[in-house]
């Protein structure tokens, strides 16, 4: 593996590395890169747990869930696991809009922590999770007035979809037997709170109602009549190939580039992951360490296929550039303002679109959401200092002056493999190197990489690199 590959790796799994951090990687193979990636257990995240920790404690916020996340994105030592979780949060999309404040928040903790074992177990955590039974009104589903909003949502958008190569996965039929298998299963109170903290119960509960719920026989699928409950619905359901299916298209969709049903070619990595999945009883870790060993996820196709998101362009700008970060507990920095700007760019997390999610790919672009993408880039370069009055994060002259080069060709060279490494074209690093070699009226200047140089022109190259459309893609 060498380095284009690793910097391929760190992009789609870990919001970008640093050169080397890229290195490292690259010098490791592409079996072992990738395991290192995925072995989150492995990783000592102590100093971040400790600086989560203060935040919590010194920010009484209403959106300190938000800023928590962000920070946590922007710290980690395994921001895999950060990406794995915000791939869940936005498949099983709940939003804050409907659900009760708090219980989304604590529904992407579950997502987190289950996020990598088996779907089943995850499947029935959210099936469980009071942000969902309130989300699709599964609430008060009695055994007389069952709901079928969750039993089609879990159908449709969270295991198999509506339809596969052998037609409709599912009938309205089965729509009707499966909310009757899920009649009640409710919600209660455990402890009345309006403060988010990662280490406390979610201050709701799943609550079985056996008095509400319908003993009687159901048919889906065809299988034999039972007196199935939700529970065995979800074991029937992570079972099904056609879920299995679904969730390769899925992933592939947010980590590699999407797949198209009808080409033939498609079909054919669709099957190979799917049995990946279904021969490894139904291990996400196991189904997303063979797509990212593969040689798909390393074609030319795959390489700056996607879309970032606003969260990767946050995150991912703030990690590359090693900008200082941190969250004073005043309400004014950091993180307060980064959840709002990834909200103007169109991801509000707690709150995606709608219950299919953020619409993913060129989705991500419009005039108003790319003028964000603008702004951020100079409001990034703007900040200076950690001035508790200035929004952080801010990256140093110290910071910069790491990757500025004695030419201005060397240091455009330098700053775009810094930010990618991105691929553009000759005319586009000639106008890089053409703007370090003018001064602010037009003239012709020798390029002097001193403090003077670094602090206007080397800021302002790096808005322009941010500003790039390659820059958008991952």
């Amino acid at each position: 593996m060498d380095y284009r590959d690793a910097a391929h790796l760190f992009r789609r799994l870990a919001f970008g590395g640093r050169p080397e951090q890229i290195q490292a990687l690259a010098s490791l193979g592409r079996e072992a890169a990738v395991d290192q990636l995925l072995n989150i257990e492995a990783v000592n995240n102590k100093p971040m747990e400790k600086a989560l920790k203060r935040m919590i404690r010194n920010t009484p916020d209403f959106d300190i869930a938000r800023r928590w996340w962000f920070a946590r994105m922007i710290m980690t030592e395994a921001p895999f696991e950060e990406k794995m979780t915000l791939f869940w949060h936005n498949h099983f999309a709940t939003s804050d809009l409907k659900a009760f404040g708090l219980t989304v928040p604590y529904q992407v903790l579950t997502l987190r922590a289950l996020g990598m074992g088996r779907f089943d177990d995850l499947l029935l955590a959210v099936a469980q999770d009071p942000a969902m039974i309130i989300w699709l009104d599964n609430l008060f589903s009695t055994k007389d007035r069952p709901n079928e909003n969750w039993a089609r949502e879990v159908m449709e958008l969270f295991t198999m979809g509506i339809s596969g190569r052998d037609g409709p996965n599912y009938t309205e039929n089965d729509i009707k037997e499966i909310a009757r298998a899920f009649t009640g299963w409710s919600i209660r109170i455990v402890r009345p709170t309006t403060a988010f903290n990662p280490k406390k119960a979610d201050p709701f509960s799943f609550s079985f109602q056996d008095n509400q719920h319908d003993h009687g026989t159901k048919t889906i699928f065809g299988l034999p009549a039972a007196d199935l409950d939700g529970t065995d619905v979800i074991k029937i359901l992570a079972a099904r190939p056609a879920t299995a299916r679904f969730l390769v298209k899925k992933l592939f969709a947010f980590f590699v580039f999407p797949l198209n049903d009808s080409d033939p070619s498609d079909q054919d990595i669709i099957e190979e992951f799917a049995q990946v999945y279904l021969s490894s009883d139904h291990s996400i870790k196991a189904t997303v360490a063979a797509i990212f060993k593969s040689d798909v996820f390393f074609s030319d196709r795959a390489r700056f296929g996607l879309v970032k998101n606003p969260v990767e362009i946050i995150v991912g700008a703030i990690r590359m550039l090693g900008a200082d970060y941190q969250d004073s507990g005043s309400g004014v920095a950091s993180s307060v303002s980064l959840h709002q700007v990834a909200g103007r760019m169109g991801m509000y997390i707690y709150r995606p679109e709608d219950v299919s999610g953020w619409k993913l790919g060129l989705s991500w672009i419009g005039t108003s959401t790319l003028l964000e993408r603008y702004n951020f880039a100079t409001a990034l370069m703007s900040n200076r200092t950690s001035d508790s009055t200035q929004p952080a994060p801010f990256v140093s002259n110290d910071q910069l002056k790491l990757h500025v080069k004695s030419t201005a060709a060397d240091t455009v060279a330098s700053f775009l493999n810094l930010l990618g490494p991105i691929e553009t074209g000759q005319d586009t690093v000639d106008r890089l190197t053409n703007y370090l070699e003018t001064d602010e009226r037009g003239n012709a200047i020798t390029f002097t990489p001193d403090d003077a140089t670094i602090n206007r022109k080397i800021r302002g190259l790096v808005r322009h690199i941010m500003c790039l459309p390659e820059f958008q893609l991952n």
